[in-house]
């Protein structure tokens, strides 16, 4: 959902592109947080990644090929958005996103500045997101770790900071171990594997998983712990 500007042009409007536009970061913070607060801007789940790469979120995607803004500018964009009923309700998106844009201050200073307008923003780039399962089987993200964090934010799982340790879980959470501590054997025996172990032994938690690097997951009941091996049958003579 990257900002441009739609001007009048002599086959209908036109799309110019973030690049033309200059949209710094202060600019793009506004926006966002302006259009946010709306009903129908906070439905579109507007976030930016950079000034001029912005994101959003919809529910259906029309079939059909769809141009990044660079590739269009200067173009008709009636002739780059999808027809028919399929293609209706992101017109009716862009058409209201367009009247926000128009009131928020940024806008108005630019306006008064003379310069042209952010006044919609341009759909292209869908991938599908399918992640849902995930926020549906954990409660929270315990991590510090920046690509941890990220596949929380994008599995729309609550995220909060690091723990130092089990006493400070809740149900259903998850914890990323630090990556600079957890080739520390003594760090991870003392600080987690015990404490766990015993917290599984007294009830307080049900099940602890395991997830290692490899992609393996072991998972430990208190059922597990009541299990010993026996011995062999077979006696020597």
């Amino acid at each position: 959902m990257d900002p441009v500007n739609l001007s009048a042009g002599p086959r209908g409007l036109c799309v110019s592109p973030p690049a033309a536009l200059g949209v710094t970061e202060h600019e793009a913070v506004g926006i966002v947080g302006f259009v946010s607060e709306t009903p129908e801007g906070g439905a579109l789940g507007l976030r930016m990644g950079s000034a001029q790469r912005w994101y959003g979120a919809l529910p259906d995607v029309p079939d059909g090929n769809w141009w990044a803004p660079q590739e269009i500018a200067g173009q008709p964009v009636l002739d780059y958005l999808p027809a028919g009923e399929s293609g209706a309700g992101v017109r009716k998106l862009l058409n209201e996103i367009q009247v926000i844009l128009h009131q928020s201050p940024e806008n108005l200073s630019r306006r008064q500045r003379g310069v042209a307008e952010i006044n919609s923003v341009w759909p292209w780039g869908w991938a599908a997101r399918g992640l849902t399962r995930v926020a549906a089987q954990v409660a929270h993200v315990h991590a510090v770790d920046p690509y941890a964090v990220g596949l929380s934010i994008l599995a729309g799982v609550d995220h909060r900071s690091d723990v130092s340790g089990p006493g400070d879980l809740d149900g259903g959470g998850v914890v990323v171990a630090d990556p600079g501590r957890i080739s520390d054997p003594a760090w991870l025996e003392h600080r987690w594997c015990r404490p766990l172990v015993r917290a599984l032994t007294r009830g307080r938690i049900n099940c602890l998983g395991v997830a290692v690097g490899s992609g393996c997951l072991y998972e430990l009941t208190r059922r597990d712990l009541r299990r010993f091996w026996r011995t062999s049958g077979r006696t020597s003579a």
